[in-house]
């Protein structure tokens, strides 16, 4: 593992500056989000918008408080999702440890999906946030995200398995996972 230039000495794969930068993004819009809320949280009404349907019309209605469950989900998720980025650095295919360059190119593609879905959970959040509040209407901006979500786990999915699947992996290593 020493000969590759993407490890580090402890065998960890370093976090790349543009996948930080995608996090950092994520994490500031989902933060924006939950200052926001608390700063208008006062001024909503006893009762908000709490779901639309397809065209963006309210159908459902609740306490004012309901507007704080997009932040209460958005915001853990991103940590959750930069946490286990951190950590995630050691991959298995079948029980069998990857090759230190198969490792590496799983986990940097790992990042790069969670890095790029961070921000479409930042938008997410706005929109609930926006929408309940009564300053956005129409499902656009979430249906974009969600789209985004979708996209960039698809295609990465096949990345990664396309990489692990060529991966001749360690012989005679056993990975944590089955």
């Amino acid at each position: 593992m020493g000969d590759n230039k993407n490890v580090s000495r402890q065998g960890k794969v370093p976090f790349r500056a543009l996948d930080k930068a995608f996090f950092g993004i994520g994490l500031a819009l989902c933060l924006a989000a939950t200052i926001y809320t608390g700063l208008i949280y006062g001024s909503l009404p006893d009762t908000i918008p709490t779901h639309f349907d397809f065209s963006g019309k309210a159908d459902a209605w609740g306490a004012k408080s309901s507007i704080w469950i997009g932040p209460i989900i958005t915001l853990p998720t991103i940590l959750v999702i930069v946490v286990v980025s951190m950590f995630n650095t050691n991959t298995t295919k079948n029980g069998k440890v990857l090759s230190p360059e198969g490792n590496v190119k799983v986990v940097d593609h790992m990042r790069r999906m969670l890095s790029l879905i961070s921000p479409c959970i930042g938008v997410i959040s706005w929109d609930l946030v926006l929408s309940m509040s009564g300053k956005l209407t129409g499902n656009l901006l979430i249906l974009v995200a969600i789209g985004g979500i979708l996209a960039v786990a698809i295609g990465y999915s096949l990345v990664i398995w396309r990489v692990m699947s060529k991966d001749p992996g360690v012989e005679g290593k056993e990975g944590p996972f089955l």
